[in-house]
């Protein structure tokens, strides 16, 4: 009986963890567009007159401010490449959402930086490991996904702060969405 118990209790506490660093559901930039934006704030906004301001704001075209994205998104903490976790700001959130940008996508661009910078700084180049050990802002362009994103780095941690493709216009605001 206790056996079952202990069992049952790491089986709870283990899904809890998962939950807790799990990507947003719906899932940050799938499908993506104005209409994700606004589902996003039904959900998350529960002050009427603020959805309601907010959901205007989005459907005219509008980009969120900061301060508006952190009433809609709270930081959020995933499974990042190679060592280090990933946070991604309420406002990086915010664009995922509207531009279709995936956590994965996010994570393997993240996951070509790693390589990139180690190989240039295996031929003597520290100039991005630097950067990075200094938490100072780096813009990265990866071609492989076709994603830039500028973040910082630190000991065990980088806090993504925007993404976009490159080419790829922000989608155009929809007039009604069906919430």
């Amino acid at each position: 009986m206790v056996g079952e118990t202990q069992d049952l209790i790491r089986r709870i506490a283990h899904q809890w963890l998962r939950q807790k660093v799990a990507d947003l559901n719906p899932p940050l930039g799938h499908p993506g567009g104005t209409c994700h934006v606004v589902e996003r704030i039904v959900e998350e906004i529960h002050n009427p007159r603020l959805e309601t301001q907010l959901v205007e704001e989005v459907q005219r075209g509008n980009a969120l401010s900061n301060p508006e994205a952190r009433k809609v998104y709270d930081p959020e903490r995933e499974r990042g490449a190679w060592k280090y976790k990933l946070l991604l700001t309420p406002h990086a959130q915010y664009r995922m959402d509207l531009r279709g940008i995936s956590v994965p996508e996010i994570r393997a661009a993240l996951d070509n930086f790693f390589r990139v910078m180690n190989d240039e700084r295996s031929k003597g180049d520290t100039e991005k490991w630097d950067r990075f050990n200094r938490g100072l802002k780096i813009e990265w362009h990866d071609k492989r996904t076709n994603t830039f994103f500028v973040f910082t780095g630190g000991r065990n941690e980088v806090t993504v702060i925007t993404t976009y493709k490159p080419g790829e216009a922000d989608p155009p605001p929809a007039r009604s969405c069906n919430v």
